[in-house]
């Protein structure tokens, strides 16, 4: 059986300081290029996107889109009840 020595524990500690640290300086530095490269890939695909919605009409052309008549019948769900108040 192995006995914990006083040595051993700031050795430990000591570990976990340089741990924490390193990992905090190089999420320092490499999260802010992770975060910048994956905006730049989502703003090149929205712009990709936003080039293929964009009509093939020419230019100064004005399109009317019209809405297609609805054929369905409004149903009441319920009556309408009026309350009144009581004294």
């Amino acid at each position: 059986m192995q006995e914990a020595s006083f040595i051993g524990f700031f050795r430990v500690l000591l570990y976990i300081f340089i741990f924490y640290y390193l990992f905090k300086l190089v999420f320092r530095l490499f999260f802010p290029m992770v975060v910048n490269h994956t905006v730049n890939k989502m703003e090149e695909k929205f712009r990709q996107q936003q080039a293929n919605q964009q009509p093939q009409g020419r230019t100064g052309e004005t399109v009317i889109d019209k809405k297609p008549t609805s054929t369905k019948n409004k149903e009441v769900d319920g009556e309408y009840i009026d309350y009144e108040e009581v004294e």
